[in-house]
Formats: structure tokens, C-alpha cells, sequence
């Protein structure tokens, strides 16, 4: 098999697409319900989001490391060192931005490509030291691990919980997330420990679709792997709550599922029916994932930060309230028109990736 699965990059799209509906509404105060994140205990579409890309970030490892044999090599873990330290370098920059009045004091370390860099780093060396059963044992004792040291060491509750704790104790309030009324950082450092179950859920599908030459038998299996997995989050949830924020077990097990139905969904269609309808669009975005994802959020804090007008009451507003407000002139302030937002700034994204894809220039840490 190649390399590289082009239902993997159609997927990563569609990930990276939806990704930017739900960070970037017209109004976020009035998006549809499945566009918000789960308060706390919970779980929307929204969730699976995050989850989906630390996945997709273990299933494309195998077979990156195919071309070494899946022996991990000095050279091979300098890449993988060299790797994780620019994609969470360029996560703690992306959050610093626009620098100016941002003292080093106030800098969020941890964060979204934070963890994406932490899981590659740690669960790749993890990955190609152990065996398939092995691999299996860490996941399950990652997960439990997790579940006592939650329960052992506060509770479930936004203000007294472990993750919270220990970043507070490491880093201080001041480098943490304040989005939730207190510092708290919904991608805490402990909370990485199960969040590299979700990337070795992902290193093993690589490793069986790679392996197995029969698509109809990838397919079925896959398919049973992923009613067991989200089963087994529906039933966990019943002592230890689904949670994104503190990326509870049951939340591994269940948005590992499901991103795993999904994908297998869009292998079939692709890699075994040979479907290539809108193929292309999400093909633009996943084989330039790190650039559209940067681009996107750039992109939004450029606008709300530096590019200003007045309105017809003679406030000051930034482009994107400004632009919501010339399409709510025409579709009202509801809900429709905060989606149609964002799919136009999706296809602004996708318009400024195209040329990038087009001149073959992609961008690789």
C-alpha cells in the first residue's frame, strides 16, 4: 500500500473544514447548539473535532515510518524530536499573537498544537518501541491510570480537578487558558496521558490497514472496532463522565469510535468504491493541514484585531463583526446567518490554501 491514503487526506479535510466552522461562527453567542463545545460533562459534534486530528496524527505515523521500518533510529527520533518542538513552539506563538502588549509573563504554554506536538513526540517513540499487544496494554493502562489519578487527587469538577492542579503548580495561573472564568487549561498537561491513547487508537488502525491486504475485511473490522469503542465509552460514561476539557477515558473510547466509523465510512467510499466526488476540496485542505489551520486562525485574529470601521452608529467594529453584520442585513441575526459566516470564511481559507496545493508547496515541520 502507499504511503499515503488519499481517504486519509479526504478525511483530514473534512476535519480541517469543519474545525474552522465551529472556531469561527459569525456570532458565537448565537451558533447552532452541535457547533458549540459541551459545557462541561457532555458531548457534541463539535468535540470530536480535536480528538479526530490526534488520531489522524497516529494513523498517518505508521505509515510515515514505513519508509524506516518502523525501527526507530537516532535519525529517525532526532526527526521526530525536531517535529514535536517546532509544531509546539508554533502553537505557544500562535497564542501569543499579536505579540505587542503580550508579555512573555502572560504566554499560554500549552494549547491545541501543543498537544497535537506532544502526542506525535511521545506516542511516536511509544509506538515504535513497543509491540501490537503491547501498544494495547499502554492504551488500557493509560486510560484506568487516568480514570484513579482523576479520582484520587480531586474530582470532576471544573475548579478542584487534577489537571487543573497540576498546571497551576507547574506553570501558574498567568500561562494558562482564562476562558472558562478561572485558569484552567483544557488541554493540560496530565490530560495528555490519555490523549496519547486517542493517538495509539489511531497508530493501530495505520497499522492494521497497512498490513491487511483484503479492504472488505479492513472495512468490516474497522467497523466492529469502532461499535466496540463507542460502546465502551456509552458505558464508562456511566462512572466517568464523557468530558472534553479533561479528556476523560470515555471520551478517548468514544470520540475514538466514532472518528474511526467516520473514517472507515470515507475509506469505503474512496479507497474501496473509488468515489472521488468533492474529493478535491478536501484534499486542498488535508495535505496542507498545518498551513490551513494556522492560516485560519491568523486570518480571524487579523481581522478582529487590526482591520476596524465604524458603523452606522458611529461605533468602531472589527471586519468580522462588521461582515456578520452585512449578511445579517439580509438573513436576519440568527443562527443561519452565523453559519453562513463561517462557510464563507471557510471558503476564504480554502481560496488562500488552493494556490499552496496547486504550486505543490506544502508545509511540512
Amino acid at each position: 500500500m502507499e504511503n499515503r491514503l488519499q481517504s486519509l487526506d479526504i478525511f483530514r479535510g473534512m476535519t480541517i473544514a469543519f474545525m474552522i466552522i465551529v472556531n469561527t461562527p459569525g456570532d458565537g453567542s448565537i451558533s447552532y447548539a452541535p457547533l458549540h463545545h459541551a459545557n462541561w460533562h457532555g458531548f457534541t459534534p463539535t468535540d470530536l473535532v480535536f480528538p479526530s486530528f490526534v488520531f489522524i496524527t497516529g494513523l498517518s505515523a505508521w505509515f510515515a515510518f514505513k519508509k524506516n521500518n518502523h525501527t526507530l533510529t537516532a535519525d529517525l527520533l532526532k526527526k521526530i524530536g525536531r517535529r514535536t518542538l517546532i509544531l509546539f513552539l508554533l502553537g505557544v506563538l500562535l497564542y501569543a499573537f499579536p505579540y505587542v502588549g503580550k508579555p512573555l509573563s502572560n504566554w499560554r504554554i500549552l494549547g491545541v498544537l501543543q498537544r497535537i506536538a506532544l502526542c506525535y513526540g511521545i506516542g511516536s517513540v511509544l509506538a515504535l518501541t513497543l509491540n501490537h499487544k503491547q501498544i494495547i496494554g499502554l492504551v488500557a493502562t493509560l486510560l484506568l491510570g487516568y480514570w484513579f489519578i482523576l479520582l484520587g487527587f480531586g474530582d470532576l469538577t471544573l475548579e478542584n480537578n487534577a489537571v487543573r492542579h497540576l498546571d497551576r503548580f507547574l506553570f501558574g495561573d498567568s500561562h494558562l487558558y482564562h476562558g472558562d472564568t478561572l485558569a484552567f487549561d483544557p488541554e493540560g498537561l496530565l490530560s495528555t496521558l490519555p490523549s496519547l491513547g486517542t493517538f495509539l487508537i489511531g497508530y493501530l488502525v495505520g497499522q492494521y490497514i497497512g498490513t491487511e491486504k483484503d479492504k472488505y475485511l479492513i472495512v468490516k473490522q474497522l467497523l466492529i472496532a469502532a461499535t466496540v469503542l463507542i460502546l465502551g465509552g456509552l458505558l464508562w460514561d456511566f462512572v466517568f463522565p464523557i468530558n472534553k476539557k479533561l479528556w476523560t477515558s470515555s471520551y478517548v473510547l468514544l470520540a475514538g469510535g466514532l472518528s474511526l466509523a467516520i473514517f472507515t465510512a470515507v475509506y469505503y467510499a474512496v479507497d474501496v468504491k473509488k468515489q472521488q466526488t468533492f474529493s478535491k476540496f478536501w484534499v486542498v485542505f488535508g495535505t496542507n493541514a498545518i498551513l490551513a489551520y494556522l492560516i485560519s486562525e491568523y486570518l480571524i485574529m487579523i481581522l478582529e484585531t487590526f482591520v476596524k470601521t465604524q458603523n452606522s452608529a458611529g461605533e468602531i467594529v472589527n471586519a468580522h463583526e462588521s461582515t456578520f453584520h452585512f449578511i445579517s442585513q439580509f438573513l436576519g441575526v440568527n443562527e443561519f446567518a452565523s453559519f453562513i459566516w463561517s462557510l464563507l470564511y471557510v471558503t476564504v481559507c480554502w481560496l488562500m490554501v488552493y494556490p499552496f496545493y496547486v504550486k505543490k508547496i506544502f508545509l511540512k515541520v
